[in-house]
């Protein structure tokens, strides 16, 4: 259990079992890095082609296919006003305004904390298949020592519910209720398909596992969590903590053990440490440990075992060891059950031959000398940010666009309806910006007449239903601030946007060619190969007629009719796509629509 050599990444966890597509994925997270998202989508797509050092490929075509064909299988719940606010400018952030959906928790003192993925895949003639992550890390590209569950199972025919499966059934259908704003009905639909049928999967439990129970946490009708029998020992880990929950935990139990972060550890009483054997850091020298597929710091991962007779019970998810945690957070937990020899504490911290072991990666800790002297003023910045946030994020804010009579631009205004209008804190600067224009472009808030702000003309590449703000305050020589972005409707959308957009991000037929050869490449070919044929641009030809490696589009479109011919609906919806502007359809390679009109057609007869 916990083999540090044993490393997954997300993108390993997300992708299809071998002949099943993506139907449709539930994510849920704490906090939500755009850029993450974007690259997520390549791991149900082009999940085959990977660089030298064995990273998903990173070819701007593959992440602008993979996000158009999986924005609408997306559905990603995270905490509102906890979406980063991006490094740089993307247009191609537009595909996922339908996917992500910011919530917040029925306590007002919590946040929305589960990291869990539910994924429905189909098969053209299998079953369906699901696929349960519970992680201890957001979607963002925190490269932190963390916990990952992957669940797999089929759907079954049964009439009833498992009862085992029913909580997990029940907080699904409780997301949308949390949403800051309406989902659309799309999305409802296939949240309430997905949690009707998560009832009736079957999940295969992981070798040496025995049972597994599903908690999730702050929603109505699962309050009350407890880990069980008092009085049996607990190992404790989690990258914070909170005091009253460190020392009651364990208050009936003895020789317990808490792994935590030196600066978590350093905020709790000595005489709550006190209760437990013995307290553990991540050592320094792997604090920060390089290895040939990421840099890994700090400790994330969130997990309680506890020892219970010849049994073990180990909980992973997102909880961390604080009361917000069990009392006020939305949170999920999964529990397994099994030989105490299997996934006891002492299994866990063990030596088995010569092998590192997770304790390896363990020092004792040694705490400093004297109080930790808590920042007052700095604290009262910060909760009186939070309080301007939320009072942001319950406006219930959307953004205008008019277009400019005689341009190709749109003038763009964030506003909030009359009736939410308000008077936000004085002392609190406020800045806001749309993310496709650079911070420099950011309009300050009149604190004294509510909401209102005017972005001027933009154009349609710059429409965006996310926008970021900067809030900022000072006190006693001391200034605070924080920045996130939000997500709102956008009211007066061009028609055809979505297809205006493509035509920008396609510069050139270039780009057209190299995107459909794209769409018909055998998983086979290396992406060297795909992306080598700049100076190709014709219909005809053949694979050793170009310096540059070409490979023959007409050829490509055959072998796809005879071989896959799903990969010429994906050549469809492109077509389509392109064919709505007059600007885009000119990008298309030349000669092409009279072979692909002649192709098509015979596809249509097949399925007809």
């Amino acid at each position: 259990m916990l083999n540090p050599q044993d490393r997954s990444l997300l993108f390993e966890s997300l992708r299809p079992p071998v002949g099943y597509l993506l139907d449709h994925a539930i994510g849920c997270t704490f906090s939500l890095d755009l850029h993450a998202l974007l690259t997520t989508s390549l791991a149900f797509t082009f999940f085959d082609w990977e660089d030298e050092s064995g990273s998903i490929t990173s070819d701007p075509l593959a992440l602008l296919e993979s996000v158009r064909r999986n924005a609408d299988r997306f559905s990603i719940f995270c905490q509102a006003g906890q979406i980063y606010v991006p490094r740089k400018q993307e247009r191609i952030f537009a595909y996922l305004e339908q996917s992500v959906h910011e919530v917040l928790p029925p306590s007002a003192k919590g946040v929305f904390h589960p990291k869990i993925w539910l994924i429905r895949y189909t098969h053209e003639t299998g079953p369906t298949r699901y696929r349960f992550i519970c992680l201890s890390r957001n979607l963002t590209f925190d490269k932190s020592w963390d916990t990952v569950l992957v669940l797999d199972g089929f759907l079954t025919e049964r009439v009833y519910a498992y009862a085992v499966n029913n909580p997990l059934g029940d907080f699904l259908q409780r997301l949308p209720g949390l949403c800051l704003s309406s989902l659309d009905q799309e999305t409802i639909n296939k949240v309430e398909q997905m949690q009707y049928e998560v009832r009736r999967v079957l999940f295969e439990p992981p070798e040496g596992i025995e049972e597994l129970s599903f908690h999730p946490m702050g929603i109505p009708g699962y309050r009350n969590f407890t880990f069980g029998p008092p009085k049996r020992r607990m190992l404790v880990m989690s990258p914070f903590l909170s005091d009253d929950f460190v020392k009651n935990l364990v208050r009936q139990r003895k020789d317990c053990v808490l792994i935590s972060r030196q600066a978590s550890l350093e905020t709790i009483n000595s005489e709550s440490l006190h209760q437990y054997g013995t307290v553990f850091t991540l050592s320094r020298d792997v604090e920060t440990e390089e290895s040939d597929e990421e840099v890994l710091s700090g400790l994330h991962a969130k997990l309680f075992v506890m020892d219970d007779g010849w049994k073990a019970n180990v909980w992973t998810g997102s909880a961390n060891a604080t009361d917000a945690a069990f009392n006020t957070n939305v949170e999920f937990l999964v529990c397994l059950r099994g030989r105490l020899g299997d996934l006891g504490i002492g299994k866990l911290l063990g030596q088995e031959g010569h092998n590192a072991s997770f304790a390896d990666l363990l020092q004792e800790y040694r705490g400093q000398e004297g109080p930790v002297v808590t920042d007052a003023i700095q604290k009262e910045l910060e909760k009186k940010l939070r309080t301007v946030r939320l009072a942001l994020l319950a406006a219930r804010l959307f953004a205008k666009i008019t277009p400019v009579e005689d341009t190709r631009e749109f003038q763009l205004e964030l506003k909030t309806v009359p009736e939410n209008e308000m008077i936000l804190i004085g002392d609190v600067k406020i800045h806001c910006w749309p993310i496709t224009l650079p911070s420099h472009r950011a309009v300050p808030i009149d604190v004294c007449q509510g909401i209102g702000m005017d972005f001027g003309k933009v154009s349609l590449d710059a429409l965006t239903a996310f926008f970021a703000f900067e809030l900022e305050c000072a006190g006693n020589g001391k200034t605070c601030t924080e920045r996130f972005v939000t997500k709102v409707p956008l009211v007066g959308k061009p028609e055809g946007r979505m297809q205006k957009l493509l035509g920008s991000l396609l510069k050139n037929k270039s780009q057209v060619l190299r995107l459909l050869l794209l769409l018909l490449a055998d998983s086979s070919m290396p992406m060297d190969k795909l992306t080598a044929f700049h100076g190709f641009s014709g219909i005809a030809g053949s694979s050793s007629d170009s310096a540059s490696g070409g490979i023959p589009l007409l050829e490509s479109l055959m072998k796809a009719l005879a071989r896959s011919p799903e990969k010429l609906d994906r050549i469809s919806r492109l077509v389509e796509d392109l064919d709505k502007t007059d600007e885009s359809v000119n990008l298309l390679p030349d000669g092409f629509m009279p072979v692909w009109e002649s192709i098509w057609q015979i596809r249509k007869e097949m399925v007809s």
